[in-house]
């Protein structure tokens, strides 16, 4: 099936897109709190490609607060925003992946996210995911994460697309930046205005997913 500019498949991310976050405004501050300082942003890159698990998250506490005593105010944030219920389903892109299917394109995720226990057996991923998605990719489990170009090529081969027929929905510039860079249709949900971003999409693919 062709689509409206030879668009085949759509390659969503997981946090911010499909799952949405209820308290935006702390999540914010959280990535703001984390980008201030490298002994974090080091350790969100070690958990997201696996090195790490969430079952290792007390020892990376005490790490950093004893190189960083700054950082304790993130682990006092990240603990009940992040590892617990701050994640909820967001409908307007629940509804877009069906609808997206049914049109006959295809459906990918490519989340960074993070491996549960020491035994690297359960990892931060939505319930069955391979119930909506043709594609599913976890940083955890392939050793690579956003924004590195490798992962996107990584999802394209698994695809059998090419960078123009698809197109890539994230939360975060930096992720989007990349898949432009690659060739790459984009769009990104700014400030968790999930509709306006479905709506954008909508455009593009040429499919409706917003109007019943």
């Amino acid at each position: 099936m062709v689509q409206k500019n030879g668009i085949q498949a759509v390659i969503f991310d997981m946090g911010g897109v499909i799952l949405r976050y209820n308290d935006m405004a702390a999540f914010v501050e959280l990535v703001n709190t984390a980008e201030k300082h490298p002994v974090l942003t080091k350790a969100m890159a070690r958990l997201e490609k696996g090195e790490l698990t969430l079952a290792d998250a007390p020892q990376i506490a005490k790490e950093c607060i004893a190189e960083e005593p700054e950082t304790k105010p993130f682990f006092e944030l990240m603990k009940p925003k992040v590892f617990e219920s701050h994640l909820t389903t967001c409908p307007h892109f629940a509804e877009a992946v069906k609808r997206i299917r049914v049109a006959g394109l295809q459906t990918a995720l490519l989340t960074n996210n993070f491996f549960k226990d020491a035994a690297r057996s359960e990892s931060t991923i939505i319930e069955k995911p391979e119930e909506k998605f043709d594609v599913v990719i976890e940083s955890c489990r392939e050793g690579i994460r956003k924004p590195d170009p490798e992962i996107y090529e990584l999802a394209l081969k698994k695809l059998g697309r090419k960078p123009e027929e698809c197109v890539f929905v994230d939360d975060l510039l930096k992720n989007c930046v990349t898949a432009e860079q690659l060739g790459m249709r984009t769009v990104q949900v700014k400030g968790g205005d999930a509709k306006t971003a479905v709506a954008e999409l909508q455009e593009i693919v040429g499919i409706n997913l917003l109007e019943q």
